[in-house]
C-alpha cells in the first residue's frame, strides 16, 4: 500500500531514491513448552509495520525524513494538536514542516493547515 499512498507525495516533493531504510514489523507468539516463542510467518504481510526512509529531496542538498505508519500504529501525537485538545486520526496523511503542518484523510481530502499554532 505504501506506494499508492506514497507516488502522489514522492512526485509533488520532487524525492529521490532514499538513501537509508529501516522498519519494523508486528509478530505474534505462541506456547510451546511452557514458554512464549515467535510464530514464524512465511505466508502473509505482518499485521502491523513502521517504517522510515532518509530521502533526498531532487534539485538540493537537502534530505527529508518520511514515515509509514500501517496496522493501527500511529505517529505520536504532535503538540500542536494537543493544545487543541485534539489527537491523530485513525487514518490519513501529515506533512510536518519547518513553518507547520499539514493533516489530510487519506485520500487528501478535509485538509486542515496547522502554522504558528492555529488551524487553519
Amino acid at each position: 500500500m505504501g506506494y499508492y499512498g506514497f507516488w502522489k507525495d514522492w512526485r509533488l516533493l520532487n524525492l529521490g531514491m532514499p538513501v537509508s531504510a529501516e522498519g519494523s514489523a508486528s509478530f505474534t507468539c505462541e506456547i510451546r513448552d511452557f514458554r512464549s516463542t515467535w510464530v514464524e510467518n512465511h505466508l502473509s504481510y505482518p499485521h502491523a509495520a513502521t517504517l522510515q526512509w532518509e530521502v533526498p529531496v531532487n534539485g538540493g542538498d537537502k534530505m527529508m525524513e518520511v514515515f509509514w505508519y500501517s496496522g493501527g500504529i500511529r505517529p505520536r501525537t504532535p503538540e500542536f494538536l494537543k493544545k487543541e485538545g485534539k489527537g491523530m486520526t485513525q487514518e490519513g496523511v501529515m506533512f510536518v514542516g519547518e513553518k507547520g503542518a499539514i493533516l489530510a484523510d487519506y485520500g487528501y481530502r478535509n485538509p486542515m493547515l496547522y502554522g504558528a499554532g492555529k488551524a487553519r
